[in-house]
């Protein structure tokens, strides 16, 4: 019998920002949503599957509901797990916020400026997705 493979390639255009803070995952949605004026809801948890046997990890995830009239996503994972981290090689990240759609880069560039004015934001700084070896995690 003939088999036909389906090769599929993700998407990484998008921007993402790596966060450093204790805050909650609740109170960093609630200062982003004050802040961008995006309304930032909880959705179901990322689930990964360890190797070898170890139990599941799962992260939270909060994504904006408005993103058919802004043609703008804006998606906040958290990286640690009790069991592991979403991105593996950036163990000192907390959050990650992956921008997709339609986003200038002036706009980009006054959403980093403004993210330092979150009170219990530590550290932050942009990503390129492109060069991380689990890229694939972020995708949704």
């Amino acid at each position: 019998m003939k088999k036909t493979l389906l090769a599929f390639e993700p998407d990484y255009d998008f921007k993402l920002i790596a966060i450093v803070s204790a805050l909650p995952a609740h109170t960093l949605c609630w200062w982003l949503e004050k802040k961008f004026r995006i309304p930032l809801r909880r959705g179901e948890e990322l689930v990964l599957n360890s190797k070898r046997g170890a139990p599941e990890s799962f992260f939270q995830v909060f994504f904006n509901l408005n993103e058919d009239e802004t043609y703008q996503r804006w998606t906040l994972f958290g990286n640690k797990s009790g069991n592991g981290f979403l991105v593996s090689e950036q163990k000192m990240v907390d959050y990650y916020l992956k921008l997709e759609g339609d986003f200038e880069r002036t706009d980009y560039l006054a959403i980093l400026n403004s993210i330092k004015e979150i009170p219990g934001i530590v550290h932050y700084f942009d990503v390129k997705p492109e060069q991380l070896k689990s890229k694939a995690n972020l995708v949704l």
